[in-house]
C-alpha cells in the first residue's frame, strides 16, 4: 500500500523499466495498457531497424564508390575513361553529297567508338540511326540530310572503350547536340 490507501502494482519489463500500476483498475485494462505499450515499443524497434538497414546500404554504396575510385585512379592513363572535353563533335557540308557530316572523336590515346546512337525526328527516316564501327577507330562520321534550314537538335549516345575488344564499354551522353541551322550549306570559292 501507498500512502493514502491505494494498491499498485509495480513491475519491470523485458527492457528493465519499472512501471507502476494502480490494482484498482480491473485486469483487463491493465492488459490492454502493457500490451499497447509493448506495440509502441515493437513499432519503434521496427522503424529503427529500417532505418539502420537503409544507413548500411548508403554507406556499403559510398564505400562501393570510394573503391571504385581509387581503382580507377590507380590504372593506367589510357584505361581511365575519357573527360567531357575528349570527346568532339565538327559538322562540314558536302557539296558532291548534297548533305552534311557530323563527326564525333574521342581523343583519348587507345580508345575506340564501337557505336553511334543518334535521335532526331526531323533528320533520321524512323527518328533514329545507328552508326556501327566494323574496325577499330576513334573517330565517327555520320551524313545527314534535310530539307529545311532550321535548327536541329540531335540526342546522341556514344558506345566507347579502351580498345576495340575491350571488356567493358562505357555510354557517352550528349542530351542535345545543337545542329546549325544553315550547315547543309558550304561558302562558295571565288572559282565557283
Amino acid at each position: 500500500m501507498v500512502g493514502g490507501g491505494n494498491k499498485q502494482l509495480v513491475a519491470v519489463d523485458d527492457q528493465g523499466s519499472v512501471k507502476g500500476y494502480s490494482v484498482s483498475k480491473s485486469v483487463k485494462q491493465l492488459e490492454i495498457e502493457v500490451e499497447s505499450e509493448e506495440k509502441i515499443t515493437s513499432d519503434e524497434v521496427v522503424e529503427l531497424n529500417k532505418k539502420k538497414i537503409e544507413l548500411q546500404n548508403k554507406l556499403q554504396e559510398i564505400e562501393e564508390k570510394k573503391e571504385a575510385q581509387k581503382t580507377q585512379m590507380s590504372a593506367p592513363e589510357h584505361k581511365k575513361p575519357p573527360q567531357e572535353d575528349d570527346v568532339t563533335m565538327s559538322v562540314a557540308a558536302s557539296l558532291e553529297k548534297q548533305n552534311c557530316e557530323l563527326t564525333m572523336t574521342v581523343n583519348k590515346m587507345g580508345w575506340v567508338i564501337r557505336t553511334a546512337v543518334l535521335y532526331s525526328d526531323s533528320l533520321f527516316e524512323n527518328g533514329s540511326h545507328i552508326a556501327y564501327q566494323e574496325a577499330s577507330t576513334n573517330t565517327v562520321t555520320v551524313p545527314l540530310t534535310k530539307l529545311k534550314n532550321t535548327d536541329e537538335g540531335i540526342k546522341i549516345k556514344i558506345l566507347m572503350g579502351a580498345g576495340f575488344h575491350a571488356p567493358h564499354f562505357l555510354i557517352h551522353n550528349i542530351p542535345e547536340y545543337k545542329l546549325p541551322k544553315f550547315a547543309f550549306l558550304s561558302p562558295l570559292t571565288a572559282a565557283q
